[in-house]
Parts: structure tokens; sequence; C-alpha cells
């Protein structure tokens, strides 16, 4: 009898093993990006700067995201920009746009549209904002990535919010799809 519960609390303990085993899985690992042996970069990878200069009453730059994991991830097609303010979700009118590279000229990229982070590497999105008529001077951008749950809170510390040409259209954001940074 001693001996049967010790082969029982044997079996038992290894199904647990199991169990445990399988379950510490990383997410990560389910993530694998379809053109690449690299997850997908997930909004915790990632830190997020918004990065725009005054242009006409509008304001023009990038939004960069810098892998701050420890794993090389990719990203691919375009954030998700949400923006909120003291009045709650602000109405915004959102419009796709070029990659710097291609307004620029420049050589498409190796791998894009894919872009593929090592840590520390950065990536950019083409980015405009015009029109903003509300009266708090500074939203918050709720930034997400494709594929990854959740989101970033940020915001633009630059010169101001672009300037309002009409009250009855909401606020417009251009967001180009990732792409390497320029400076890398």
């Amino acid at each position: 009898m001693q001996k049967m519960r010790r082969v029982r609390f044997g079996a038992i303990l290894a199904a647990s093993a199991l169990a445990l085993t399988v379950g510490a899985v990383p997410a990560r690992a389910a993530a694998r990006s379809p053109a690449g042996p690299w997850p997908s970069c997930t909004i915790g990878d990632l830190r997020v700067l918004i990065d725009l200069q005054g242009a006409v009453g509008s304001r023009v730059g990038s939004i960069r995201f810098t892998n701050f994991g420890d794993q090389t991830c990719t990203l691919e097609g375009r954030p998700g920009i949400k923006f909120v303010d003291s009045q709650g979700a602000v109405p915004l009118h959102l419009a796709k746009t070029l990659a710097w590279w291609k307004v620029n000229a420049k050589p498409k990229p190796q791998g894009w549209p894919l872009t593929t982070l090592k840590p520390g590497d950065q990536a950019i999105v083409r980015t405009g904002w015009s029109n903003w008529c509300r009266p708090d001077q500074n939203p918050v951008w709720k930034i997400s990535v494709p594929g990854s749950a959740g989101h970033v809170n940020t915001g633009y510390d630059g010169d101001g919010p672009p300037v309002c040409h009409d009250p009855s259209q909401p606020t417009r954001v251009e967001i180009g799809p990732f792409e390497p940074s320029a400076d890398e």
C-alpha cells in the first residue's frame, strides 16, 4: 500500500511539473512574425516618443519606437492611435501617409515592410497632426502596436498643439508605416 501511494504521488508530481512547464512558455513564443524568425514586438518591449516639429499651423515628424526588450523583435503595419483629454475621447480623422523613405526618395529598407529591431534599435512612423480645436493643450496619446494587447500613454512635449483651422472638423492625424530609423 505504501509503495502504491508513492507511485501515485510520483505520477501526480510529474503531471504537475509538466503542467507548470507548459504553462510557463512565454507569450512571445506564440507571436512569431509571419515573415521572419523573430517574434512581433509587444508594446511592453517598446519605449515610445512623440517627436514632432511645427509646420505651418500643424505638427509633422515621427513617433519613435525603441526596443528596450532583451530580444530582437519585429514591427509591421501601422500603430493604433487614440487621443484622450480632460473631456474624454477625442474624435480623430486618421489618415494613412507614406513612409519617410518614400517621401525622401530613398531606397526601400532591407526586409521592409517588416522592421526588425535588435535591443536598443529604433523604428519610426511618419506622423502629422493638425486641426486641434480643444481647450486642453496636450492630450494623452494612446499608442498600440499590431498584434499586441494594450497601449502606452504618452504625450507631445513640443511647441504646443497645432492651430485650429475648422472647429466643425475632427483633429487629423496622419500615420505612416513602421520603418527603420534613418539615424541607424
